[in-house]
């Protein structure tokens, strides 16, 4: 495979995109093709119109020196692609550099226009980004097929990619709680099934005991033995001298009852979240944040959380963290997150699930089959936690396949 560094050769004064459903693919091929000074023609239909808007927003937000003109053109009659495609191109100079990049758009708008081009420009530069290999295939008259990874050569911010959908700006949680006990827990619970039982049992109270847990004390060695570990890092919280309200107050809430949310199962979001930031220098890994909440334009927000967010050069990735041992609800905390990313994020992006069910692989090949998603997701139990850092390595670097 060629490096990016090979792309100048295939940069063009005109380049054609065809726009679909989801941006990014536009958005990358423009930074990687459009040649400086030169002019990006975005072809759209009549219902991609304000996705084609909202990209050249973001390519003129990139002050590039690039000149971005969306063009309406049919959605698949031939005829009339073919006129207006003669249309364009008879504006352009017999002596200018053309490209057509067919990624996005419907077959009918790819066939039509890459014939018109072709006709018109012997010496056109045709290409589409892989999304599975990360890389650019150009074709051009003379030359075989090349193939030149991109991966990592158009890095893309996290605001960038959401401007890209409509979305004008995000939120998320901005410090961690007690990551430190964060890690003694989900060391624990991951080492033994009986310590996440008894960590369970505590936060639901014991039965015919309901709320005892809850809002009078904390757990103690005598009744939960298994959490041994844990409970010696709740007296570090209090100073030693441990009790609700410290321990409370050690978490940011002035009562353990507000703590629930915490307890029950974000402190596994910031224990993953601590888990990538450890690689992200070394992999590259930019906009890491969790508790993601995007902001939408329309004046019907379609709005939503995400958990534990990161990009690495143009990809994608979205982790959702599930404290459960449930199937039925770790598998709908992974369609949400997948849903969510290959919105954003399109056929590159990548879904994790941080959970504590016992049988991840079972879990993983059957959303895989059965959301025809081979590659694109990856589940983490129980036993997976105590190397959580590791295994998050291997999936990112696609080390398991």
């Amino acid at each position: 495979m060629a490096m990016a560094a090979d792309l100048m050769n295939y940069q063009t004064d005109f380049l054609f995109l065809l726009v679909g459903s989801n941006p990014l693919p536009n958005f990358v091929s423009a930074m990687l093709l459009a040649k400086k000074g030169g002019k990006v023609i975005l072809l759209h239909t009549a219902k991609t119109g304000q996705v084609a808007a909202n990209l050249k927003d973001a390519i003129d937000h990139r002050k590039m020196g690039i000149t971005v003109e969306p063009r309406e053109i049919d959605t698949k009659c031939s005829d009339r692609i073919l006129r207006e495609m003669e249309s364009i191109l008879e504006e352009m100079g017999r002596e200018s550099s053309v490209g057509l990049n067919y990624t996005g758009g419907t077959k009918a708008m790819s066939v039509h226009t890459f014939r018109a081009v072709g006709n018109a420009f012997d010496e056109a530069v045709f290409s589409y980004l892989d999304a599975r290999a990360l890389s650019l295939v150009i074709d051009t008259k003379g030359e075989l097929t090349k193939e030149i990874g991109v991966g990592q050569a158009c890095p893309v911010e996290l605001e960038e990619m959401l401007a890209l959908h409509g979305f004008r700006r995000y939120s998320s949680k901005q410090e961690l709680t007690q990551p430190d006990f964060c890690k003694v827990l989900a060391e624990e619970v991951s080492s033994n099934i009986e310590a996440y039982k008894d960590w369970k049992k505590w936060l639901e109270g014991s039965e015919g005991e309901a709320n005892r847990g809850w809002l009078e004390t904390l757990p103690t060695k005598e009744e939960y033995p298994e959490l041994a570990k844990v409970i010696d890092a709740i007296s570090k919280i209090c100073g030693g001298k441990p009790s609700p309200e410290l321990f409370a107050k050690g978490l940011g809430k002035d009562k353990l009852n507000s703590c629930k949310e915490f307890l029950g199962g974000t402190w596994l979001e910031e224990y993953t979240y601590c888990s990538v930031r450890q690689l992200a220098e070394d992999l590259n890994l930019k906009d890491l944040t969790f508790g993601i909440k995007p902001t939408p334009n329309s004046k019907k927000p379609q709005k939503f959380e995400s958990d534990v967010v990161f990009i690495r050069g143009y990809q994608l990735y979205v982790v959702s963290c599930k404290a459960s041992t449930k199937k039925s609800y770790s598998k709908l905390g992974l369609f949400e997150a997948f849903t969510r990313a290959r919105q954003l994020g399109g056929d590159e992006a990548r879904t994790g699930l941080v959970c504590c069910y016992e049988d991840p692989k079972s879990l993983q090949q059957e959303v895989e089959e059965s959301w025809f998603a081979k590659d694109e997701v990856r589940v983490f139990g129980r036993k997976d936690l105590r190397k959580l850092e590791d295994n998050l390595r291997r999936w990112i670097m696609n080390e398991d396949n």
